[in-house]
């Protein structure tokens, strides 16, 4: 079974209440990791009408405004701008591993591409 990740429940107060009450350097220490999750968090979630993905979106945005203005937009735009570069690699090689499988497997890219596409109308009609 296919979960959507409006389905996983996400406490981002965890994260706001790390951002406020701990020291500068545990937060300089542990930036990349808060912030990968709120760029993750903030990525990954669609734009259904759901009030519990606009509150996600909108407390990952707020942490990041906290954590910017804590640490400083030097530290802040470096943490930020190697995660963005890593994500931006990963879907680079997902995107060539797909067009390999195209190539070398039709059947099974065409097959794949039939359950996205069934997936996708289940859960996001409005896209398909």
């Amino acid at each position: 079974m296919c979960l959507t990740v409006t389905h996983c429940p996400v406490n981002t107060q965890i994260f706001h209440d790390i951002a406020v009450s701990a020291s500068d350097e545990f937060l300089l220490e542990y930036l990349p990791q808060l912030l990968e999750v709120c760029v993750r968090l903030y990525q990954t979630m669609d734009s259904t009408d759901d009030p519990f993905v606009a509150e996600t979106k909108v407390s990952s945005d707020e942490l990041m405004k906290l954590l910017e203005k804590r640490l400083g937009t030097g530290p802040f735009v470096g943490a930020f701008q190697s995660i963005q570069r890593r994500l931006q690699g990963n879907k680079f090689k997902r995107k060539q591993e797909i067009a390999v499988e195209a190539v070398v497997d039709p059947a099974s890219y065409a097959e794949k591409k039939v359950c996205d596409l069934s997936y996708k109308s289940v859960y996001f009609p409005s896209l398909v």
